[in-house]
């Protein structure tokens, strides 16, 4: 059985050079088995103070050691080394006061410690009867002795004991064992001061089993890592320096299992389990964040990363579903607080991407980052807004500061938009089109941006009219009814200024049919834009023209002028 040199010394050694230095696991250690049955015989008998008084602290220190951490073959004496190896331990750390027990080696105590209390739930499993209710209570003084241990030693040494909690489940493999480990991260996190070190570990840990490819612990320890941060956070969490590199290594990590894995890794049952689980964890570390900072940030560094990094199809959806999540989550009140130029771009960029399915993305993303008054529950189809139907809230005190925000790309937008009614004809396309367009008019009710969506409008219907045999007959209706409904809004939003352009609408009407009756088809005196009729299946729809373009431009400046 090993010794310590230093055996004059009244405890067992200083916390950096001490036995356990010796060896990185304790647990390799060939304990002299033999010795270790001579020593428990005295033990039993009221005598055993003669031998202790024999022995220094650091001697008997070092053989409690041993009971707790010997793995004999034969069950019996395991039996009756973790027995003894309890009580001795219990006792000893009990006389001691608690500068001395501070004194002790952290990593042995903490391992013998773990190593009793996996032990006795171990045969809660196994043993029935009156026998598991003695194992119950060992097993319940156990978690007591841990606990006790653990209050001592957490006030100085946060760092150090949960790096000998961490590295003692995975040199044991016990990360399956999952309540002990539940148990043991609860009473860290309820004595520490700092959480994010828990999280912090925990990834790090995974992320060095996935380097050194050793798949089922990188997987049973994140789905622990899932389960400690629903313990540690049960609540929403603020979102520190310290959890944003968190977030960035787990990130990282479920990037290396998506990117350059070879075709015999994809097909590993525990490397599928632990992607997904990873996957999870990653949503649960976003689900969990209350502050809009966070969920910013996040938003920037996976659209940072999808605008650098070649991203696999299937793949792509569940980053771009993170951005989703956290844009869901926000509670900002600007856009150029919660729009980050890597976002912008990346929206942006599939915005005016060729690929639908890209599209769609970009468009669910904007759907909610614009909706900040639960507006989007409202434009989930096509419908004709009038007063008494329509319970939308207007975004009337609008932050200047988001127009000019919004029109510094705003051209990029709209043609973006453009492109979209026009290219990607399906319904469900056209409507989340629509969803847009409806969230930007009435969470920015501003002349300009209003004109801009109405030249997006008239360019469309032109072109649906110009190149009829081009579309399907099916999507033209769907199409004049998204700009029917989308005219329908305008005219709801801006009711005093579309009131004061029906009078200027007819001056030009009749002017042009007395001055230039050449231009077919004249538009009809008692022409009004909310004539649109929404009827998905309705043929014949009433369109604006340029002329009411450019009356609704001259009302509507004219009037914001002051004219």
């Amino acid at each position: 059985m090993p010794t310590d040199k230093h055996q004059n010394d009244t405890y067992h050694g200083s916390r950096t050079k001490s036995w356990a230095d010796r060896w990185s696991n304790p647990l390799e250690v060939n304990f002299d088995v033999e010795q270790l049955k001579k020593l428990i015989s005295p033990w039993r008998k009221f005598a055993n103070r003669k031998l202790r008084q024999k022995m220094t602290n650091s001697m008997y220190f070092n053989t409690i050691c041993g009971l707790c951490l010997a793995n004999p073959e034969n069950e019996k004496d395991l039996e009756r080394f973790r027995k003894h190896g309890y009580y001795k331990l219990n006792n000893f750390l009990r006389r001691l006061s608690t500068r001395e027990v501070a004194l002790l080696e952290a990593k042995l105590v903490i391992w013998c410690t773990l190593n009793l209390l996996v032990y006795y739930q171990t045969r809660i499993r196994t043993v029935v009867g009156c026998e598991a209710f003695r194992i119950r209570k060992k097993a319940k003084r156990s978690e007591e002795l841990f606990c006790h241990y653990l209050s001592i030693e957490m006030p100085e040494y946060e760092s150090e004991v949960l790096t000998h909690i961490v590295n003692y489940f995975s040199h044991t493999s016990q990360w399956d064992f999952e309540d002990v480990v539940m148990f043991v991260f609860q009473k860290f996190s309820v004595l520490s001061t700092k959480h994010d070190i828990v999280v912090t570990k925990l990834i790090s840990t995974i992320e060095q089993a996935q380097v050194e490819k050793r798949m089922e612990e990188a997987l049973l320890i994140s789905k622990n890592l899932s389960i400690v941060l629903d313990s540690i956070y049960p609540e929403r969490y603020v979102f520190t320096p310290k959890l944003r590199k968190c977030f960035c290594t787990l990130l990282r990590i479920h990037l290396l299992n998506i990117i350059d894995v070879n075709n015999d890794l994809r097909t590993n049952s525990v490397f599928v389990k632990f992607r997904i689980q990873i996957q999870n964890c990653v949503r649960n570390f976003i689900s969990k964040m209350k502050d809009d900072k966070g969920l910013i940030t996040i938003m920037d560094i996976v659209a940072e990363i999808m605008l650098d990094i070649e991203v696999p199809g299937d793949e792509r959806a569940d980053l771009v579903e993170m951005i989703k999540q956290c844009a869901q989550g926000l509670r900002a009140y600007l856009y150029s607080e919660c729009i980050t130029p890597n976002v912008l771009d990346f929206l942006l960029t599939n915005l005016k991407s060729d690929i639908r399915s890209s599209v769609m993305f970009s468009q669910r993303i904007f759907h909610h980052v614009l909706d900040r008054r639960n507006n989007l529950q409202y434009f989930k189809e096509p419908i004709y807004h009038f007063k008494g139907r329509s319970r939308f809230v207007v975004n009337v005190v609008y932050h200047r500061n988001d127009i000019h925000f919004f029109k510094s790309f705003s051209q990029s937008f709209f043609n973006a938009l453009y492109k979209c009614l026009n290219r990607f004809t399906e319904i469900t396309s056209l409507v989340s089109s629509y969803t847009v367009i409806c969230l930007v008019l009435v969470e920015m009710p501003d002349p300009t941006i209003t004109i801009n969506v109405i030249h997006v409008v008239i360019k469309t219907q032109n072109n649906v009219l110009k190149n009829a045999d081009d579309f399907n007959i099916l999507s033209t209706y769907h199409i004049h009814s998204v700009i029917a409904s989308i005219l329908s809004l305008i005219c709801l939003i801006h009711e005093d200024e579309v009131f004061a352009l029906s009078k200027y609408v007819r001056e030009v009407v009749s002017f042009r049919n007395e001055n230039s009756p050449h231009l077919l088809p004249p538009l009809k005196p008692d022409y009004h834009i909310a004539t649109h009729h929404t009827r998905a299946y309705h043929r014949e729809l009433y369109f604006l023209e340029e002329e009411v373009l450019y009356a609704l431009k001259q009302c509507w400046l004219g009037r914001r002028r002051g004219l």
